[in-house]
């Protein structure tokens, strides 16, 4: 049983504070009102420390001032633990200047210099950034019509070579290409390639080779005036050879892109690049004429429509421009025919109508969709050899992958593909050139052999899976 507690005659009874909250409460009311000058309560007895005026309040050097409500205590909730263990439930009030909370401050503080990392942090982070949410460039079409050849040529004194070189050769840049690989001992080591670009755009875009910037771990770019940039993929097609990258520079040179369509064999071709060394032999130009055009050649599973040049193009060059006289690319140079095969004097470059569109892809997607069909096909003489399967002309289908878009169109195992869209095909590059000018959701219609007799279906063709077959 809790025993009862007499009543402490100085203890100041609830209904005392109420009392003094009111009256407190009034004479602040009346100093803002103006009707009687701050005086100190008349009330209070002077040795009463549960009372604090205002001038107390407003003194800077006492701002940590708190008088404790309970008489012979702490002060405040401190002194909670001195008081007697008799005392009622309310044994003290806080008194004096309220103190502000220190919490507004740090959030201030917090804030600003979150401002000021997460500033520093977006300047460090832009030019990455920008690649994904900057505008980005798209290469025009040629105006229709036009037809630049030796038979208009710029008003100039300067032989064709000069004049070229002096006009795209800003625009000419020397990759260096570091490629993490492996030593004889097959130890980590790091392999130095070489080859060349051609800035498409003010902001940095840069045009190559894929095998230029192949297996990289790290670019380096070189301009023609001597500065020197690291450089990111922006997109890479290895189908094509195509490459884009991009340098964190702005108001760069750029090369005019011309009309490829329009070559005649004989024009004046010249070649600008960067041949063994980039760092000896940067900016090297070559002249020669156009010796061919549409030249197919097979590439893996795919046949390339070249242009075929004599201008030397060595190793190096690979990624660099082939203008005409007028100073405009008409090709991206891609390969050489090796002396080996006792051959001089034959380049190749990708013509510039070929690779606009493919360049524009990368830019805006970072690859190039491509279509299949969703099957693996054998050629006459593999199915002759490996199925004892014997046919003139087609292609068999030795598999047929689940939910492809051949599939979903009836074509099953052991049908020959005879043709598509109405050309003959023997080989998977004929096939694979035919399927590169479709686009996904795209139709191509196949005639096919099944047991001995004819039919056709036509496919919807659908994005290609990386490395996944037809």
């Amino acid at each position: 049983m809790i025993p009862e507690v007499e009543s402490m005659p100085n203890w100041p009874t609830d209904d005392e504070h109420i009392r003094r909250d009111g009256e407190q409460k009034e004479h602040l009311e009346e100093e803002r009102r103006g009707d009687r000058p701050e005086t100190a309560d008349p009330a209070r007895p002077d040795n009463d420390s549960r009372y604090v005026s205002r001038s107390d309040q407003n003194d800077a050097s006492d701002v940590s001032h708190v008088a404790a409500a309970v008489p012979g205590t702490g002060a405040g909730p401190a002194g909670r633990a001195d008081r007697p263990a008799h005392a009622p439930a309310r044994q003290w009030r806080w008194e004096g200047r309220r103190r502000r909370n220190p919490a507004a401050a740090t959030l201030a503080v917090v804030a600003v210099v979150s401002a000021i990392i997460g500033g520093m942090i977006s300047l460090m982070l832009f030019p990455y950034l920008s690649v994904y949410f900057g505008p980005k460039p798209h290469l025009a079409e040629p105006p229709k019509g036009t037809n630049i050849t030796q038979m208009a040529l710029p008003n100039t004194n300067d032989p064709p070579a000069v004049y070229v070189a002096q006009k795209v050769g800003p625009a000419v840049v020397a990759i260096i290409n570091r490629q993490q690989g492996a030593d004889i001992w097959g130890r980590p080591a790091q392999q130095i390639t070489g080859g060349t670009g051609v800035i498409i755009d003010p902001n940095g875009y840069i045009v190559t080779n894929n095998h230029v910037v192949a297996s990289t771990a790290g670019l380096t770019v070189t301009l023609s005036d001597g500065r020197k940039f690291s450089a990111r993929i922006i997109g890479a097609d290895p189908a094509s050879d195509l490459a884009v990258i991009k340098i964190d520079a702005t108001n760069l040179p750029v090369a005019e892109l011309g009309d490829s369509d329009k070559l005649r064999v004989g024009e004046i071709a010249v070649a600008i690049g960067n041949p063994v060394d980039p760092e000896a032999f940067q900016s090297t130009v070559t002249q020669g004429v156009i010796s061919g055009l549409n030249r197919k050649v097979e590439q893996g599973d795919r046949i390339l429509t070249l242009i075929q040049t004599d201008a030397a193009i060595n190793p190096g060059n690979s990624g660099g421009p082939l203008c005409n006289a007028a100073g405009q690319v008409i090709g991206i140079n891609v390969a050489k025919i090796p002396e080996s095969q006792n051959v001089e004097g034959m380049g190749l470059a990708i013509p510039i109508n070929v690779a606009r569109p493919i360049i524009n892809e990368l830019i805006a997607k970072g690859k190039v969709s491509r279509v299949w069909l969703g099957t693996g096909l054998v050629d006459k003489d593999t199915a002759r050899y490996y199925y004892n399967i014997s046919f003139n002309q087609g292609l068999l289908v030795g598999k047929v992958y689940s939910n492809s878009p051949a599939e979903k169109a009836g074509i099953r195992e052991g049908d020959i593909i005879v043709k598509a869209d109405g050309q003959t095909v023997n080989s998977f590059a004929e096939l694979r050139t035919i399927l590169d000018t479709k686009r996904p959701g795209n139709s191509i219609k196949l005639d096919l052999l099944r047991n001995g007799r004819g039919l056709s279906v036509t496919v919807v063709l659908e994005e290609q899976p990386a490395d996944f077959g037809q």
